[in-house]
């Protein structure tokens, strides 16, 4: 998949992935190692997102424990 920048974590810049790098070149580049979409399907985006969060929860609560 297209990278998707977290804007959230650590710095608040609204930049995507496709206003630095050039999208169609690094899916030509990957083409003949893997394969490439440009967002994942709706039903497994929920699950990346709710990945996301137990993720940040699970940071925060290591400091939380100090």
């Amino acid at each position: 998949m297209v990278p998707e920048l977290d804007k959230t974590a650590f710095w608040s810049d609204p930049s995507e992935f496709q206003d630095m790098f050039d999208v169609d070149h690094f899916i030509t580049s990957l083409r003949d190692e893997v394969r490439i979409l440009k967002e994942l399907p709706p039903r497994l985006k929920t699950r990346v997102e709710l990945g996301n969060a137990i993720i940040r929860i699970l940071y925060l609560l290591q400091f939380a424990k100090r």
